[in-house]
């Protein structure tokens, strides 16, 4: 098995390089702000009335005083509670060309942190195989990021075996994550146990609920090669020797049902789906994303 290496710093200088830039609207932060929005708006002060705005914001008091028209600004209070919940057992460990899903879902949780932290929002972790292997609560604060970078990049944490079930209703149970809280759960959805629909459904009545699937160009294509090959449970010991060329049309049609059946589950309760291929930049594949959910939510 490769070594795991996962360096988030790279994704996160490429963002602060945007902001140094100016460009707010095409900042991830500034994207996940405009779709994650708080629960209401808070008065910050007045300014004088110009013709483009809402006439509704005139405060009639304050413009007295002041002997000309002045409207209320007001800012939008976060107050929003961000928890990620990130597989990281035996099939993560998985990749066919240089990046292991583990690191690139680590490196994709890593940049999304710095984007919440960067708008103010209280931001957890939870790292699970078929148990809670690392759990830090949410809190804000820089110390709070460097807290999450420390847990990703540690590899002693990573590997295990998989309960999608056990995980989400662990943090059904979890008393600081309440009603309306946002949740991504970034797991390659490999190997799901009995329960896992019924858990999923609970957390999106429950939840925010963004879905976030990792999978390598293996997981869905079989890859060409010839001959007979031996596939590997990474779970147990089982071993199937396969002709690829007789098994690929099969294989390939479960990979698709798989992902089919997560977005049914999840369309039951509203919550959002994003796709990732390890093959691809990720921080392109959630701008799309934050646009597509902004446009329908």
């Amino acid at each position: 098995m490769k070594e795991i290496k996962i360096d988030l710093f790279p994704s996160i200088r490429k963002l602060e390089a945007i902001l140094k830039r100016g460009f707010s609207q095409e900042l991830m932060a500034g994207s996940y702000k405009s779709v994650f929005r708080g629960k209401g708006l808070e008065f910050v002060g007045f300014r004088e009335y110009v013709a483009a705005d809402d006439a509704l914001l005139i405060d009639w008091k304050a413009s007295l005083k002041a002997h000309k028209l002045m409207v209320k600004l007001l800012e939008e209070e976060r107050n929003l509670t961000v928890f990620f919940l990130l597989d990281i057992s035996d099939t993560m460990l998985f990749s066919s060309h240089k990046k292991l899903k583990c690191e690139y879902a680590a490196e994709l949780v890593g940049t999304l942190c710095y984007a919440m932290h960067q708008v103010g929002d209280s931001v957890g972790l939870a790292l699970f195989n078929d148990k809670i292997v690392h759990l830090i609560p949410p809190a804000l604060g820089k110390s709070q990021f460097y807290r999450i970078l420390r847990v990703l990049r540690n590899p002693s944490l990573y590997g295990g075996k998989f309960s999608l079930d056990f995980a989400v209703r662990y943090i059904l149970n979890m008393g600081f994550l309440r009603e309306g809280a946002v949740v991504f759960i970034v797991s390659d959805f490999i190997g799901l146990d009995p329960g896992w629909e019924n858990a999923l459904r609970l957390a999106g009545l429950k939840f925010d609920l963004t879905t976030v699937v990792v999978r390598d160009p293996v997981d869905m294509k079989m890859p060409d090669v010839n001959g007979q090959v031996y596939f590997a449970d990474p779970y147990s010991s089982k071993r199937l020797l396969i002709s690829p060329d007789d098994s690929r049309k099969t294989y390939e049609t479960e990979a698709g049902n798989q992902i089919l059946r997560i977005k049914n589950e999840l369309n039951k309760t509203n919550s959002s789906f994003l796709y990732l291929d390890t093959n691809t930049v990720f921080t392109s594949e959630v701008f799309k994303f934050f646009r597509m959910r902004q446009r329908f939510k």
